[in-house]
């Protein structure tokens, strides 16, 4: 038997305008087509997340002739530009050497990136990627191979990442040897602040060779379950039991529905097993419940303005003095 793994992807059921001013709703569009959004690096909340510190090394003598063949300065202005960038801190010499530390992520070859938790309780995940909690998180079965898990992406095992978090970035790549410094490439793709400690990230890369796209196809079969969100709306979770029934269950892919539960004990959220279709009726029935105490509230509200008005026209009538004050 096949060891498997649970993964999580928080998830949010916000209605969005795409580029071209059309309402999309993504999570519903890519579960239809059990596919995973890859983003760029650069995409990315943490700024610092993936940007690559790197540094170059030339003789003085290699980077005055640089300057002159592609800048078109004469000597005397290379060792001018040179020298201020020494006495501004931006090029460092080292005896007969001169390095420039730089960072970013246009001068790599990046791959593109899915990310997922291993966590399904944490409230700050539901919080930041599930639209506070009225979103779903997705739970995937990774299989063991070779000891580390991987997800079927296009066909082929994708392994999942770990990311480990610290309190300094990794140190500088030396950009003139790529090839001896790729264990340290590797590092800043998986190496983030200690402040993001509690999202248990693991990656999945994908390079160029493996996909051109950022909508990529997982197998059906390792989609586990969905749990909804603990103030996830009626519509919302009606949409996910159709889509799930209509592209997964009618397919003969055994889908499990969850819903987050709060832990009164600690500050904690776990998932529950339900059955999807009652769960929807409670929701509705709650909804119902809300929209007729806010119904009630604005009719004593409106009861109370128009008191409040009649005492006020009263008042006026009857007392000259205050008619010619609100006149004047």
């Amino acid at each position: 038997m096949t060891e498997e793994k649970l993964f999580y992807k928080y998830q949010s059921l916000e209605i969005v305008k795409d580029e071209n001013g059309k309402d999309r709703q993504y999570t519903i569009e890519n579960l239809s087509n059990n596919q995973l959004y890859f983003q760029h690096p650069k995409g990315y909340n943490d700024p610092y997340d993936s940007m690559i510190r790197y540094y170059r090394e030339r003789t003085e003598e290699a980077s005055i002739n640089k300057l002159m063949k592609e800048r078109g300065f004469s000597k005397n202005e290379a060792i001018e530009i040179i020298e201020d960038y020494i006495r501004e801190g931006i090029i460092k010499r080292d005896g007969d050497l001169l390095i420039t530390e730089c960072h970013g992520r246009d001068d790599f070859p990046l791959p593109l990136t899915c990310c997922f938790s291993k966590e399904s309780g944490n409230i700050l995940m539901w919080s930041h990627y599930a639209n506070y909690h009225k979103g779903v998180c997705l739970c995937f079965k990774a299989k063991l191979i070779e000891g580390y898990p991987h997800l079927t992406i296009n066909s082929k095992a994708a392994r999942l990442y770990p990311i480990f978090y610290e309190k300094t970035p990794p140190s500088p790549i030396n950009f003139n040897n790529q090839n001896e410094e790729m264990d340290k490439f590797s590092a800043f793709l998986s190496t983030k602040s200690k402040h993001w400690e509690y999202e248990q990230e693991h990656r999945m890369f994908l390079t160029e060779k493996d996909t051109i796209e950022n909508l990529n196809k997982f197998e059906k079969e390792e989609l586990e379950g969905v749990i909804l969100g603990i103030r996830i709306n009626s519509i919302d979770a009606s949409q996910i039991y159709e889509t799930i029934n209509e592209h997964y269950l009618k397919k003969g892919v055994n889908v499990n529905f969850y819903v987050e539960e709060v832990d009164l004990g600690q500050y904690k959220v776990q998932p529950k097993k339900i059955d999807i279709k009652t769960h929807i009726i409670k929701i509705v029935e709650k909804e119902k419940l809300h929209n007729e105490i806010k119904r009630r509230k604005r009719i004593n509200s409106d009861i109370s303005t128009l008191y409040v008005g009649s005492q006020e026209s009263w008042f006026i009538n009857i007392n000259p003095t205050f008619r010619r004050c609100t006149q004047m």
